[in-house]
């Protein structure tokens, strides 16, 4: 690819799918590089099923798991929205990133596409209600939540080691049987020691036998 862009643009996309009889993949002729612009901009196009003015034009082909086009360009990976936008508007600045000002990770509509700082990306996140605020839980009986202390933990451990059964267990401590299962599996609480039958049985006896 050189540095002066291409038109990738609504016309160029819709003169080529109104010629197209089906979707298949382009090859590059014999003696063609496969990575001139106008190849690269016709392997886009043919990634859509239509390119409506204004609105978005998703890609159709490969995406990744957050929704971003995908394609292999030279025998890499690559993203169509910042393929499209280097083709329509030029090189990428360094430090930048292709951002969609639709919100749509499957578009590749010049129009939508704009190149922006990480920062930027973060506070349009933010205004858009993308932004993800981490949730930072306590541990144990720190958890205003937490329906066991760590020493009624550490009795259900002990029994669950025992093989009693997990929802006798829950119907003694008053829990579900899905949380005795999650701390079986140290999902919960995965600190807390087991703590032996032959200690809490003594526990046990000796609040029975302690003096009212």
């Amino acid at each position: 690819m050189t540095d002066r862009p291409m038109l990738f643009s609504g016309p160029m996309v819709r003169a080529l799918l109104d010629g197209r009889t089906e979707r298949r993949k382009l090859y590059a002729k014999a003696g063609q590089d496969p990575k001139t612009p106008a190849h690269l901009a016709k392997r886009l196009a043919n990634g859509l099923d239509a390119a409506p003015d204004g609105a978005c034009w998703n890609w159709k082909r490969t995406r990744n798991n957050q929704g971003y086009g995908t394609l292999t360009v030279d025998g890499k990976a690559a993203f169509a929205h910042r393929l499209a936008y280097q083709l329509s508007h030029g090189p990428i600045p360094p430090g930048c990133h292709v951002l969609h000002k639709c919100d749509n990770a499957g578009c590749i509509n010049p129009d939508h596409l704009e190149a922006g700082t990480q920062s930027k990306n973060m506070a349009d996140c933010h205004a858009r209600g993308r932004s993800k605020i981490p949730v930072i839980r306590m541990p144990g009986e720190t958890n205003g939540s937490a329906k066991l202390t760590e020493r009624q933990v550490a009795e259900i451990k002990g029994r669950v080691n025992a093989g009693h059964v997990q929802q006798r267990i829950a119907d003694d401590y008053g829990v579900s049987q899905t949380l005795i299962s999650a701390i079986k599996r140290n999902l919960l609480w995965p600190s807390v020691v087991a703590l032996t039958l032959d200690v809490h049985k003594r526990n046990i006896d000796a609040m029975r036998n302690y003096p009212e």
